[in-house]
């Protein structure tokens, strides 16, 4: 009964972060050193989202971490966006462009952590 209640409530954790999808990163690199990313994120849950909070973890091409960054953000009405200011319906995509500075990466995996919706 203990491992039927310990796979529930990790299966409810794992569904709570799966409602935004990341569709696409792309590093942007210069001399050496990413200096920012692009990311294609897509609500794919019911309800509405105003934001997002993720991790991105920056690597080599050996899959060596060279940085973490934590709670990278993005809201409505956020500036970094490309495609929208306005809050994120379900099944639409949202764009952000974030800079950094991260010396031998050239890839980035992002992982969310939080998500808001509007109620």
């Amino acid at each position: 009964m203990k491992k039927l209640f310990t796979i529930i409530i990790l299966l409810l954790s794992i569904s709570t972060f799966s409602q935004v999808q990341v569709i696409k990163v792309n590093c942007q690199r210069a001399i050496g050193r990413t200096i920012g990313y692009h990311v294609t994120l897509k609500n794919t849950s019911n309800k509405t989202i105003d934001a997002v909070e993720w991790t991105a973890t920056f690597t080599d091409k050996f899959g060596d971490v060279k940085e973490i960054k934590k709670e990278q953000l993005w809201s409505s009405g956020n500036t970094l966006t490309l495609d929208t200011s306005d809050p994120v319906k379900p099944n639409d995509e949202l764009q952000a462009t974030m800079t950094c500075i991260v010396k031998g990466a050239t890839d980035v995996e992002i992982k969310i952590t939080r998500i808001h919706y509007i109620k």
